[in-house]
């Protein structure tokens, strides 16, 4: 038998609103807390993660002339060659990009039309560049501690063959 009492059902508590706005405010002051808050302050292992985070990146960065030389021989073995898509640096000229790519031990290049050669000159990386520019980038790769061209592009490719013959570049960049 029922009771009256049985029949009625407690409601099940409501969820709260969604409060975007407060929301927003909370997670704002956690993060201005956070920002104000000092290396001493935090808990150990967060101060250890931190300290611990920057003796890895300061491994990483070059030290000194005494930087071990870069062996890619087992890798190049397999025809694994690593290199530098020099679009990467596009905010630099060419022979800055050698020049980083020569520090970091990298050495193969993989050029692309339009950038810049080197400061204060008009001449850009293309494959309407002249003999000249070819025999200075030559001279520069050298330089640099042989660097390699490896690969260039992205450049369209004519179907009618008088108009590919510019795209002969690779062959005076060849070593």
């Amino acid at each position: 038998m029922l009771t009256t009492a049985s029949k009625i059902r407690p409601k099940p508590p409501q969820p709260k609103p969604f409060q975007p706005a407060k929301q927003l405010r909370w997670a704002a002051a956690r993060e201005l807390h956070i920002r104000q808050m000092k290396l001493t302050e935090l808990p150990t292992k967060l101060r250890s993660l931190a300290v611990g985070s920057l003796a890895l990146t300061s491994s990483l960065l070059p030290s000194s002339a005494a930087d071990p030389v870069r062996d890619d021989s087992a890798s190049e073995k397999l025809g694994i060659k690593l290199s530098i898509q020099c679009y990467t640096y596009r905010a630099i000229t060419f022979y800055e990009t050698v020049d980083k790519a020569a520090k970091m031990g990298i050495k193969y290049l993989e050029i692309y039309p339009g950038q810049m050669l080197k400061p204060d000159s008009p001449v850009k990386i293309g494959s309407d560049m002249s003999d000249e520019v070819c025999a200075e980038i030559q001279a520069k790769l050298a330089a640099a501690g042989g660097e390699k061209i490896v690969a260039f592009g992205v450049a369209p490719i004519p179907n009618d063959e008088p108009a590919a013959a510019p795209l002969a570049l690779g062959r005076p960049m060849e070593h």
